[in-house]
């Protein structure tokens, strides 16, 4: 297992954790349900990661610095006129239950990640099918360090 797919499922299951009215519609995919049965739900992903080494050293065994954005989504209904204002609760719970632990500690007690930031968010309505979709993508930052012949194991782990 890699330390990045780690990472999405402690993040998966914190949020699943933090929202059991989701009723296990927490996942790791890009794809936004539009049907209204499956709201509401969230989407974790970590579309980029970017990986630095520094000059000099034995190739081979440098230590690497890896930076991944991680995209939590949240959907639901956005017929309603507080659809604002759930979304930017559901993203302050998450926020909280992320940060409590922003070493993303797995059950083993190891850390996975040197640091956790919130990078942003970003909401938009999504109509589809005459259906409209209340999406809010909430940005983390997160960053671990590996060794190049490792780059599946934390070395802070």
């Amino acid at each position: 297992m890699s330390i990045e797919q780690d990472i999405l499922d402690i993040i998966q299951a914190r949020v699943t954790a933090a929202f059991p009215e989701f009723e296990g519609r927490v996942k790791q995919s890009g794809h936004f349900p539009t049907v209204p049965a499956e709201w509401p739900c969230a989407r974790v992903r970590m579309p980029d990661v970017s990986v630095s080494s520094p000059d000099g050293g034995r190739p081979g065994i440098r230590p690497q610095t890896r930076s991944g954005i991680v995209l939590i989504s949240i959907i639901h209904d956005a017929r309603s006129d507080d659809t604002d204002a759930v979304q930017r609760a559901i993203t302050e719970r998450i926020e909280t239950a992320l940060l409590a632990d922003p070493y993303l500690t797995g059950a083993d007690g190891k850390h996975r990640a040197s640091d956790l930031k919130i990078a942003g968010s970003h909401a938009d309505p999504v109509s589809n099918r005459g259906t409209v979709v209340a999406v809010r993508q909430l940005m983390l930052s997160v960053t671990w360090r590996t060794r190049e012949n490792h780059p599946g194991v934390p070395m802070h782990a």
